[in-house]
């Protein structure tokens, strides 16, 4: 069993309040965390009103498996969001 982990910023240039950011993270995190089981949390930039910083873990039984569930979860986050999605960072455990 391995942890896969994603660590990468949304940069949203519509957000201008540290409210309107509170709001579209939990709309985000929630879609995901119910549509691919993962456990995810803002988890840096939590003072920066244009950019959330957030951080996806997941349990895989093997890093192409792990690859394939990351790789879901950037291309659902594409679809379904307004921002540019910056600072990639992928690593196994």
């Amino acid at each position: 069993m391995l942890i896969a982990s994603l660590v990468f910023d949304i940069y949203i240039p519509t957000v201008h309040s540290l409210k309107e950011k509170r709001m579209y993270r939990k709309s985000l995190t929630d879609k995901i965390q119910n549509k691919f089981n993962v456990s995810i949390a803002e988890s840096h930039e939590q003072d920066t009103h244009q950019i959330i910083g957030i951080s996806i873990v997941s349990l895989v039984s093997n890093k192409s498996m792990g690859d394939s569930v990351l790789d879901n979860i950037l291309n659902f986050i594409e679809k379904n969001c307004d921002g540019e999605i910056m600072n990639i960072e992928r690593e196994f455990l």
